[in-house]
């Protein structure tokens, strides 16, 4: 029998065999006792010894909710924690059956230590190029990191499918009212479009600065993020009692870091997403007629077989007829939602 044991900060610490997982939840409301470790890095449960921390869950959590657009309820706490404790087993699984000398596995570690390398690389070069955070920006960020915003969200892959929604509340309809009708509930929802509190660093970096931008009881315009497009309403804010000068110096150099790596991302992704002004653009033809832009790392003379429309995007099937290289240029690459 697995082994898994669950620390609820004073609440609720003893070994359980898997069964009684369901009761994992009540973790997440009991109050711990006093303790110099931050609630974020405290353990959450363990599974034959592999740990996982509050933040882990809430994190993972969070990004489920914003990328599924499900509401936050007990059910769907319970299916989560269960995937993730799930995770751990079947990994023990498979090297238990030694599928860890596997090519497919080989070959995916490999993939991981070169996609590391490539990270490193990005976050060093974006680095040289960006300049660094001020102190006003850092002691701006401590403050935001500081709060919990419970949060709900109208989310979709298609901007357009948010357009009549988006009116509905600039008119000053209810916006539960209009998560009822845009997620379609059969009966009313109280909790539809309900996410709940997130943390300034914990969510999608576009998410986040939308949501920490937003006043109470307002919600935002439809935004971009990795994982589609949301309109999202300020419910409620949770502040500290207090921020002190000697907590931010402690804590000044970590959110440094994490704006500085926040700024290269938003940077990167606005650049990748803007229209450009194609008049100022230099360009030449190829034998066949195509316009091919100069001083690119490589160009693709195609035509076109077939397009076919998804979501907000189109899909062009192409056959290549001349392959063009300029290898004196280092390429900017979007690839598993990053830049490298």
């Amino acid at each position: 029998m697995n082994s898994i044991l669950f620390k609820g900060f004073g609440c609720l610490h003893k070994r359980q065999p898997f069964f009684f997982l369901l009761f994992l939840i009540l973790l997440l409301g009991c109050k711990g006792k006093n303790s110099e470790t931050h609630r974020d890095f405290k353990v959450l449960f363990n599974v034959n010894g592999v740990e996982r921390t509050v933040f882990d869950f809430e994190s993972k959590y969070v990004k489920h909710l914003i990328k599924t657009g499900r509401n936050d309820t007990k059910n769907e706490r319970y299916a989560f924690l269960n995937e993730l404790i799930d995770i751990i087993l079947l990994a023990e699984a498979g090297a238990d059956h030694g599928l860890l000398n596997h090519q497919i596995y080989k070959s995916a570690i490999t993939y991981q230590e070169r996609k590391s390398m490539l990270d490193y690389y990005f976050s060093d070069e974006m680095g040289e190029l960006l300049e660094p955070p001020t102190d006003e920006e850092t002691r701006l960020a401590y403050a935001k990191r500081q709060r919990k915003v419970f949060v709900r969200q109208l989310y979709s892959q298609n901007v357009e499918d948010l357009t009549e929604s988006y009116q509905r509340l600039m008119t000053g309809d209810n916006f539960i009212d209009v998560a009822n009708d845009f997620y379609k509930t059969e009966t009313y929802d109280s909790l539809a479009g309900y996410i709940g509190p997130i943390s300034y660093f914990g969510v999608d970096d576009a998410f986040a600065e939308a949501a920490y931008s937003t006043n109470l009881n307002e919600f935002s315009k439809p935004i971009r993020t990795q994982l589609g497009y949301h309109i999202i309403y300020i419910e409620h804010i949770e502040f500290p009692a207090m921020l002190t000068e000697d907590d931010y110096q402690y804590r000044k150099k970590g959110v440094t870091s994490q704006l500085r790596l926040r700024k290269q991302q938003l940077v990167s992704n606005n650049f990748a997403k803007k229209k450009p002004d194609w008049k100022d653009i230099e360009y030449h033809s190829l034998k066949n007629g195509n316009p091919i832009i100069k001083n690119c790392v490589s160009n693709l003379d195609c035509n076109i077989i077939d397009k076919i429309k998804k979501g907000d995007h189109i899909i062009f099937i192409c056959q290549v007829s001349q392959v063009i290289n300029n290898d004196k240029l280092k390429p900017l690459i979007y690839y598993n939602s990053k830049y490298f």
